[in-house]
């Protein structure tokens, strides 16, 4: 079968692909018959100019350890698969120093440690690096859309294979997720800034479904219409329904057409700091999800707190849930929150899986989420608006 790539712009947004072949078989109930779209969405031009990782590549590799002496740093390193020739090579003095301002220990590595290093030994080693933060690449590192590169090429690049060979060497998995951090040695191999500019909007692409709800004519629209409006949470959802099913040769309806406003802004885009953005904050999934029926979400940075919880929302069970209903991911072990979204219809959910401005704001099986936080043990809850929140 053979899948046809087909290019929008939606202006100031994101480029966008839609594979043209749906992803699976319609997934019927009392939201009608929905039927999926495979889509890669990109990060639009102006976005892309604010990375960081343009002006930060100079530093180079460095690897930075918050050791008590050389020893420590050494015995990191063969935990993280080093072998002990390689670990004392690098703990020497021709390629470790001691920031006299940090008190960190820095590791150069040559260019044949860089590129040799196995995918396990990068996940074993890069969450010890510092600094805790974004500025450290191997902390900030870039989340690759599931499969890896390998589901980035779906869609045409005008990167030379050589960078996309190498980005596809130096990526590495983390549970069932794939990761890139050595941005600073690729962009060091990089021909020029406009080669540089390109490796983001391709690392940064996602995937994403598109959801179409098939109107068939010879059925009543009133219970579809019923379960879009969520109890009266979204309104004028039936007089919708009823011009598609009325127009001659239109059988699908995109079901960002039936979002509530908040999601139907967003969805398909990156955040931008210019956009939707709480303060210093990056909207983040549990801001996401708490929004999904407001007509402007709040300009807070909203902590999904218990008290939260407990305040605006009642638990339902899985087996009954309705349009927007959240569903919080919760680690066993510690009792934390990982994850929020809004069920959408059947398996598929509105979702931002994390804070960051690489992160889009997609449609997506309930698997494909559990997937991207499956590094633990979890447990899943279902929650609802409490009628007195509902408008």
């Amino acid at each position: 079968m053979v899948r046809v790539a087909v290019i929008f712009h939606l202006v100031g947004l994101t480029f966008f692909s839609v594979l043209c072949q749906a992803d699976t078989e319609p997934s019927r109930g009392p939201w009608g018959e929905l039927i999926s779209f495979p889509v890669i969405l990109e990060p639009d031009d102006y976005s892309v100019s604010l990375s960081s990782d343009l002006k930060n590549w100079r530093e180079g590799t460095v690897w930075k350890f918050d050791a008590e002496n050389e020893i420590e740093v050494a015995n990191l390193l063969m935990t993280s698969g080093f072998s002990d020739a390689l670990a004392h090579r690098l703990t020497s003095r021709g390629y470790m120093t001691k920031n006299a301002t940090t008190g960190w220990f820095e590791i150069r590595p040559p260019e044949e440690v860089i590129v040799s290093l196995k995918p396990e030994q990068r996940a074993s080693l890069y969450p010890h690096l510092y600094p805790k933060d974004s500025s450290n690449p191997f902390n900030g590192y870039f989340g690759l859309a599931p499969g890896g590169v390998k589901s980035l090429l779906q869609i045409p690049s005008s990167l030379p294979s050589t960078q996309i060979d190498l980005i596809n060497r130096l990526s590495y998995k983390s549970g069932q997720t794939y990761r890139l951090a050595d941005i600073n040695y690729i962009f060091e191999k990089a021909q020029d800034y406009r080669e540089r500019f390109q490796i983001i909007k391709f690392i940064r692409r996602q995937n994403a479904l598109s959801l179409h709800l098939i109107i068939n004519t010879s059925e009543s629209l009133e219970n579809a219409a019923k379960y879009w409006s969520s109890e009266g949470r979204n309104k004028e959802i039936l007089p919708i329904l009823e011009s598609v099913a009325r127009t001659p040769g239109v059988d699908k309806l995109d079901i960002a057409h039936l979002l509530p406003p908040f999601p139907r802004k967003v969805i398909f885009t990156y955040p931008s700091i210019h956009g939707e953005g709480i303060g210093q904050y990056t909207p983040d999934c549990f801001w996401t999800a708490a929004s999904f029926f407001s007509d402007s979400p709040p300009d807070r940075f909203l902590d999904l707190t218990a008290h939260t919880l407990l305040e605006r929302y009642m638990k339902v069970p899985a087996t009954n849930l309705q349009f927007g209903d959240l569903i919080i991911f919760t680690d066993k072990d510690t009792g934390k929150r990982l994850h929020a979204c809004n069920h959408i219809a059947g398996e598929y959910v509105f979702t931002k899986n994390g804070a960051s401005l690489n992160r889009p704001w997609v449609f997506a099986t309930l698997r494909s989420v559990i997937n991207t936080y499956l590094e633990r043990d979890m447990s899943l809850s279902f929650f609802r608006l409490k009628p007195g929140y509902r408008k």
